[in-house]
């Protein structure tokens, strides 16, 4: 029987027809991936975002669900996953993209919570382990776990940074498992988290341009191409004057004012009764206070945060340009330093030399001496030689001389 139920329960998982896919979220007090809902295929053309970015992610999704692509994974020794974050404001379509790559590529989708009390670093492995097969991992909002710098942002949840990173990498996770995590911030998550390996395709979900506004204008009202240019046009007006009410130049207008794709949508719902025309003429009722408030919220944070960057790069650079000029002051002081010490050695220096041609000059002349009074003393015996040999000559002339005389 129990063999029977986990037969039934994994075809359960895994069964999937053409127009729907199933929802499963962590039982995370009972260790077990509970099946919540039965949604219908969404279709790509609901979602408007700009063709490339859809694009992009349906091609990278298709190739890497190719039996060669499994194959060549295989030959290379690397793990057979794929790891994606979408990343942007809220309410730009992230979550809403999921449901169509759900549809695109026959999957079901697994949501989980890590920041559940309940989900330590084993029982996070367990799940992604024990996922259902032929389905997408979601984690949305991974910022509000772990900080920039790893610290823990949900005290009560258990699971550790390196837990989280242990259990993504799991050599045992199942072949072909694919992730998708979303964030509002992708500037909060450590860089570890995000890195080649770990996330393979980076997706950026903006506030919507005007060809996306004109777009939806479209999809709620086929044909009505020249409504659809008076609603943009009316639009930005109407953002335009709400600057104006709330102070800011043109610049902050765009930051604060700019509606997301679900700020938009919520307005096609209040008209669906209305014609493209009524449609056009109740932008002007737009509850921007309401409508806006979340997206307001989010751009007056980042433009603190970005105030705050901009007070700390200017603090670090002052302190760069401080510590700067004080080396260069102690690299002079090195080198007066250093000028002086080479003007003693070289002090020393003349010194010995001096020292040392005076006593060459000394050696020389002592020598000179030497040789000179050598010289002298060599001489004058030479002379008492020649004298005393002069004499001798002398004596014996003069016995010669008396010699003849006797005779």
């Amino acid at each position: 029987m129990e063999a029977f139920v986990d037969t039934v329960r994994r075809w359960s998982e895994t069964a999937t027809d053409e127009r729907t896919y199933k929802i499963f979220t962590w039982h995370a007090r009972h260790q077990y991936w509970a099946e919540k809902a039965t949604k219908l295929i969404r279709s790509a053309d609901s979602v408007i975002l700009p063709e490339s970015v859809k694009d992009s992610i349906f091609a990278d999704v298709d190739s890497f669900t190719q039996k060669q692509t499994c194959e060549w994974y295989y030959t290379h020794g690397i793990p057979y996953k794929r790891s994606y974050l979408f990343y942007g404001p809220p309410g730009c379509g992230k979550s809403s993209l999921i449901t169509v790559l759900a549809g695109h590529t026959k999957k079901n989708l697994c949501f989980l919570q890590p920041a559940d009390p309940n989900i330590t670093d084993e029982a996070f492995s367990d799940c992604l382990l024990s996922a259902p097969k032929n389905s997408i991992v979601v984690i949305e909002d991974i910022d509000a776990l772990f900080g920039k710098n790893r610290e823990k942002l949900v005290q009560s949840a258990p699971l550790t940074f390196s837990g989280l990173l242990n259990a993504l990498d799991g050599i045992c996770n199942p072949e072909g498992q694919i992730f998708i995590f979303t964030t509002n911030y992708i500037d909060r998550l450590d860089s570890a988290l995000i890195r080649a390996g770990r996330v393979d395709l980076r997706v950026a979900f903006s506030l919507p341009t005007d060809d996306q506004i004109e777009a939806m204008f479209l999809r709620f009202y086929k044909g009505e191409d020249e409504n659809a240019k008076k609603f943009v046009k009316s639009l930005n007006e109407r953002l335009s004057k709400e600057a104006k009410k709330r102070g800011g130049n043109k610049k902050k207008t765009e930051q604060v004012v700019r509606l997301s794709m679900a700020a938009l949508q919520q307005h096609f719902i209040k008209c669906r009764t209305k014609t493209a025309d009524e449609a056009v003429k109740l932008v002007e009722d737009f509850d921007l206070d309401i409508m806006n408030d979340k997206q307001l919220e989010v751009d007056t944070e980042e433009k603190g945060s970005k105030d705050k960057k901009d007070k700390k790069d200017k603090k670090k650079k002052k302190k760069e340009k401080e510590e700067k000029e004080k080396d260069k002051e102690c690299s002079d002081d090195d080198d007066e330093e250093d000028d002086e010490e080479e003007e003693e050695e070289e002090k020393d220096e003349k010194k010995k030399k001096s020292k040392k041609e005076k006593k060459d000059k000394k050696g020389k002349k002592e020598k000179k001496d030497k040789k000179k009074k050598k010289d002298k003393k060599k001489k004058s015996k030479k002379n008492k030689k020649k004298s005393e040999s002069s004499s001798s000559d002398s004596e014996s002339d003069s016995s010669d001389s008396s010699s003849g005389d006797s005779d």
